[in-house]
């Protein structure tokens, strides 16, 4: 790849970000309850993309530590805190 072996491919970044956009529109719009307002919708779909797109931020790091063999540059401390929500 032209920029660097720890890059992603345009096409594949598309389709990650059409993956990860289309599953919190999808689940914010079927998870509310009946007769939920427009707000409630919006709340919903907001909430679901962003749990989305945390729970897939993990991937990339895995990925190349997985790819190079070490754990060079993660951080325990980190991944922790991200997941107990920095509580």
């Amino acid at each position: 790849m032209a920029g660097g072996d720890d890059q992603c491919p345009t096409p594949l970044k598309l389709i990650s970000v059409g993956l990860v956009l289309s599953t919190g529109f999808g689940l914010g719009l079927h998870l509310p309850a009946a007769g939920s307002t427009i707000a409630q919708y919006a709340s919903s779909i907001l909430g679901w993309t962003y749990f989305a797109v945390w729970s897939i931020s993990f991937y990339p790091q895995m990925y190349l530590n997985w790819r190079r063999r070490s754990v060079a540059g993660l951080s325990f401390d980190f991944e922790l805190l991200n997941l107990l929500g920095f509580t």
